[in-house]
């Protein structure tokens, strides 16, 4: 392989460790932005609705699920 060839080839490698960079830091900023978005609405759900009305709401909508399982369970399938 001569000096051009070579050369060409460590540019291609470049390249593609360049996109890999690239996408990695794109993958990162999308995590973290994820984990923000989270961490925002977990402090806007325990601003709306504080934490000694959680657990009975919890049961509640629980409760409303489990209703949902039975009456599906309940009813013959085709």
């Amino acid at each position: 392989m001569n000096d051009f060839e070579q050369r060409l080839l460590a540019t291609a490698q470049v390249r593609a460790l360049a996109a890999e960079i690239r996408e990695e830091a794109a993958l990162s900023a999308e995590r973290t932005a994820s984990k923000t978005a989270q961490t925002f609405n977990r402090i806007a759900w325990n601003a709306s609705n504080p934490v000694i009305d959680f657990v009975p709401n919890a049961l509640d909508e629980f409760a409303k699920v489990a209703d949902i399982i039975r009456s599906h369970s309940a009813t013959p399938s085709a």
